[in-house]
């Protein structure tokens, strides 16, 4: 995976299984040159930061259906399960059921609560 760090998906798996979860925050500076062109002018990366989030649990996942009807077509169906696993919920979207080409999976912490607009 990354040279720097041959062995951190173990790590971060069996600590997971552990204590349920684990996180790691990795910083790789890269052996060679990297920018990002961003309207016209480019911009060395230094260093390139990302975080793991490793869960391990179970969960029932809970199936339902939805129907869409579009204004000019025909009706359809879209199946979605739910499940919560650690700190996280975890919904994924399946437009032609386990046989989907294409699915939608969206993961949210269970404590972030949607701010109201005033």
């Amino acid at each position: 995976m990354l040279p720097q760090y041959p062995n951190l998906a173990a790590q971060l798996v069996q600590a997971g299984q552990q204590n349920g979860e684990a996180m790691t925050r990795v910083n790789v500076q890269p052996d060679h040159p990297y920018v990002v062109r961003f309207r016209g002018r480019d911009y060395p990366l230094s260093l390139i930061s990302f975080n793991y989030h490793v869960i391990s649990g179970e969960g029932k996942m809970k199936y339902s259906e939805y129907q869409l009807t579009p204004p000019d077509g025909s009706p359809i169906v879209l199946q979605c399960a739910k499940v919560e696993v650690g700190s996280n919920r975890i919904t994924i979207m399946m437009p032609n059921g386990m046989k989907s080409d294409q699915i939608v999976i969206k993961i949210n912490d269970k404590s972030a609560v949607a701010q109201k607009k005033v």
